[in-house]
């Protein structure tokens, strides 16, 4: 709980909000646009830390047998409640379904981005008129 009484963000945060309804309560006379300017760069200093921070945590990878797992179990529950495919061999196709959930879920693990760059052509100028075009013009 104390390593989060030292976030930065929270500070801002609070102060910005304190400044505000200090200003609404106390009538400091800080123009309205003033006060938006420093809610709007509280704001963005929060949202870019916030940004610069989550980029920092490692995320290895998606568990996904455990997502396999809990997709089967909401499957197999909604099935239950409607008593659909009482006659059929749910477990084999639930342990298929698992098969497929895990290896789609593995090729999003290794999946990579890369990054391509789109190019548009750009058309020619046109021509810049001679005098001899101007001169049919007249």
């Amino acid at each position: 709980m104390s390593d989060k009484l030292k976030s930065r963000k929270l500070w801002a945060f609070i102060g910005i909000v304190a400044l505000v309804m200090a200003n609404f309560v106390f009538k400091l006379g800080m123009p309205t646009e003033d006060v938006l300017y420093l809610v709007i760069a509280s704001a963005s200093y929060i949202l870019g830390q916030g940004y610069v921070d989550a980029k920092q945590q490692k995320v290895d990878v998606l568990p996904s047998a455990d997502l396999a797992n809990s997709v089967t179990n909401i499957i197999q529950a909604e099935i239950a409640k409607t008593g659909f495919g009482k006659n059929l061999p749910m477990e084999e196709i639930l342990a298929m379904f698992k098969t497929i959930i895990s290896q789609e879920l593995s090729k999003i693990n290794t999946f990579t981005i890369s990054p391509t760059v789109v190019t548009a052509p750009i058309p020619d100028p046109a021509p810049a008129p001679t005098t001899d075009t101007v001169q049919q013009a007249v």
